[in-house]
């Protein structure tokens, strides 16, 4: 009596005991999925009411019909496929097909028959997947939306909304990047440290917004300043700000705060209160010619802010509207 080896149905490697042909149909419908038995000429051995009612199709009328009456072109087309692929010693991997309009997904074992060195028939479960991937669809735009969402607020705890510039959150990580690098490449760096000059009178003088306005000008005036893509400002507080030059020298940082003070000045933006009678900043800079290995990050930021903030003290006293060089902190 012919008998064939059930080679996991569920998928399973493991080959299950062998049975009898007139034992299939009833294997077939206890199983808890869809599914059916596939014999080489495309007609149904054996099927379960859950494959019936998946093709909308009685029952009866599947079992021993073929595949051409009741299935799309593709899942044809597939089943050949999955047939050679088994003849050439293959696998086929779990995948999925669409059927008006739903997913499923597909697992494909053979049956072989007894002495037999090709597959006799192939064995296919099918489970509805399209809630499932609606699920996952929904989980990752939730996913993406969290992303986002979390971008955003990263940005703005390190954002100044006022200028629209990184804060001081934003200046505390780029530094310690910054001289992570200089320690590394022994390369120059430099600091410095800008002020909007009589700020308080301006308030006083203009009022709150009027001053919001004048830092945002000042802020994009000196944004604007800095063309390579390492360079960096934030508003360090009130009206000072901070600016990180890498790769710089004291000579070079003095001339790109030149400028920016004369452009600020340009702004034109009235003051009566300043001698100037208008807008001006003064800038404190301080170097080194590169940070030492031997010094700690949090003692380079020290040493470069207190000398940047003497140099900018220096030049507050010097009359406003001044670059000062604070020299190079110690390189041993």
């Amino acid at each position: 009596e012919d008998c064939l080896d059930v080679s996991s149905i569920l998928g399973s490697r493991l080959m299950l005991s062998r049975i009898d042909i007139d034992d299939i149909p009833s294997l077939y419908m206890s199983l808890p999925i869809a599914a059916c038995l596939i014999g080489r000429d495309k007609r149904f051995i054996a099927a379960n009411e859950k494959y019936a009612e998946l093709m909308r199709q009685p029952l009866p009328s599947i079992i021993g019909g073929s595949m051409f009456d009741i299935n799309p072109k593709v899942h044809i087309d597939n089943v050949e496929r999955d047939f050679q692929t088994f003849d050439s010693g293959g696998r086929v991997t779990d995948h999925e097909v669409v059927l008006r309009g739903e997913s499923l997904l597909v697992s494909v074992n053979p049956f072989f028959l007894t002495g037999e060195e090709t597959a006799s028939a192939i064995s296919v479960t099918l489970q509805n997947i399209t809630d499932r991937k609606k699920m996952e669809a929904e989980l990752l735009a939730t996913h993406h939306d969290l992303l986002r969402a979390k971008d955003r607020i990263e940005k703005l705890a390190y954002t100044d909304t006022l200028p629209n510039m990184p804060n001081r959150r934003g200046f505390d990580t780029v530094i310690e990047r910054e001289i992570g690098n200089s320690r590394r490449q022994q390369s120059a760096f430099a600091l410095v440290l800008a002020d909007v000059d009589c700020f308080k009178q301006f308030n006083d003088l203009y009022g709150h917004v009027a001053g919001d306005e004048c830092l945002a000008h000042v802020a994009r005036v000196i944004a604007g300043g800095l063309r390579r893509p390492t360079d960096f400002c934030a508003r360090y507080g009130g009206e000072e700000f901070v600016i990180l030059l890498p790769q710089t020298e004291p000579a070079g940082a003095i001339h790109l705060m030149e400028r920016l003070r004369q452009d600020i000045q340009r702004l034109g933006v009235p003051h009566s209160g300043h001698s100037a009678g208008v807008v001006t900043a003064s800038f404190g800079i301080a170097g080194a010619r590169y940070v030492p290995r031997s010094m700690s990050a949090d003692t380079a930021r020290r040493l470069l802010l207190e000398h940047a903030d003497a140099a900018l003290y220096q030049a507050k006293e010097s009359g406003r509207n001044n670059v000062t060089n604070g020299g190079l902190i110690p390189s041993a």
